[in-house]
């Protein structure tokens, strides 16, 4: 990755959190933990992702941005030990959706 990938990738970072609330909001408000922020597949969808306590069968969160779009795709999963298993996926969200799509799922708030 070259520096103008790194500061893109900065910049898409930041607008996820001005989107869901910063990593110590959701530290407090999901417990949520171990993030991480970066490329996630082949197809140049870019963002975090974060490990959150197990609440409807989930623990694992991938919210990403598609460059070509400018779309959402959030991605949820069950991860215990070794084993991952993509539990369900939402591509195509307008930033309009991806709360209200995290929370239901989820069953955790972002505010109260």
């Amino acid at each position: 990755m070259n520096d103008r990938d790194s500061e893109y990738l900065d910049e898409v970072t930041l607008n996820i959190f001005q989107l869901i609330g910063s990593p110590n909001k959701l530290k407090m408000m999901l417990g949520a933990k171990n993030f991480v922020k970066g490329y996630f597949d082949q197809d140049n969808h870019l963002g975090i992702q974060f490990k959150f306590p197990r609440s409807n069968g989930i623990n694992y969160c991938q919210l990403t941005l598609d460059i070509g779009s400018d779309l959402y795709c959030l991605k949820f999963f069950n991860i215990k030990g070794l084993n991952s298993t993509e539990v369900s996926t939402y591509p195509n969200l307008f930033v309009d959706n991806v709360r209200q799509t995290f929370e239901q799922k989820a069953g955790l708030y972002f505010s109260l």
